[in-house]
C-alpha cells in the first residue's frame, strides 16, 4: 500500500469539509428573519441553532473516534492483510 497515496487522499477528504463546512456555515448562520438576512443569501437557521448543530455534529464524531480499534502495535499492511500471499 502506498502511503504517500493514501495521507494524500485523506488530506484532500478534509479540506473538501472544511470548504463545505465553512460556506454551509455561512448559510446556515444567516437569520431567520428574512429582512436581516446579508444581501444574496437566503434566510438560514441563525447563528445560536447553527453552532448547536456544529457541537452535535462534532461530539458524534468524537463519540465515533471511540469506536475505531487499536491497532496494538500492527502497521496498516497488517491490519488490511495486503501482505498476505496467495489472497
Amino acid at each position: 500500500m502506498n502511503l504517500d497515496r493514501t495521507e494524500s487522499g485523506i488530506n484532500t477528504e478534509c479540506k473538501a469539509g472544511a470548504i463545505v463546512g465553512a460556506f454551509g456555515f455561512l448559510y446556515a448562520a444567516q437569520p431567520q428573519d428574512k429582512t436581516k438576512t446579508d444581501a444574496g443569501y437566503p434566510p438560514g437557521i441563525g447563528i445560536k441553532n447553527s453552532l448547536i448543530t456544529l457541537g452535535v455534529i462534532n461530539f458524534v464524531g468524537m463519540l465515533f473516534t471511540f469506536l475505531v480499534p487499536e491497532p496494538k502495535g500492527k502497521s496498516l499492511e497488517e491490519l488490511s492483510g495486503e501482505n498476505e500471499v496467495g489472497k
